[in-house]
């Protein structure tokens, strides 16, 4: 999955750590249940990203989840595009980050993990800002 951001859209209301974020999630991220599910049923979300605002002086980051554990600072700070890729080709899946087309991490998918993956998902904190062209593509080897 890939989508542009933009959160320079109102510069006088974004705060330097607020953040637009995409990734995976098992459950659907309704808005009763919201990206970060506490319900102690699901754990939302896993393999995630964020892109901070363009007034920020903290880096992006990345995180394995659920929630925000295992999270890892990109060497960007309020990147353009996220990537996210997930390869299910060979029996260890694999995800990558891409922020403004630069690798920035790679894990093995948990076993446990491989049926979480149900939904994609898109949330925000605080941030104003613009998702544009949101993909979501299955490539066959």
């Amino acid at each position: 999955m890939s989508a542009k951001i933009d959160t320079r859209v109102s510069p006088f209301r974004n705060n330097a750590d607020d953040w637009i974020g995409i990734g995976f999630t098992q459950s659907n991220a309704s808005p009763e249940l919201q990206f970060f599910d506490d319900s102690g049923v699901n754990n939302n979300p896993i393999y995630w990203g964020m892109s901070r605002t363009d007034q920020s002086t903290s880096n992006d980051q990345t995180f394995i989840g659920p929630k925000t554990a295992g999270g890892e600072n990109t060497t960007t700070i309020s990147a353009d595009k996220i990537e996210i890729v997930l390869d299910t080709t060979a029996t260890t899946w694999v995800v990558t980050w891409n922020y403004n087309d630069v690798l920035q991490r790679t894990v093995n998918v948990d076993d446990a993990l491989k049926p979480n993956f149900q939904y994609v998902a898109m949330t925000n904190a605080r941030a104003d800002g613009i998702i544009d062209d949101f993909k979501l593509m299955q490539e066959t080897p």
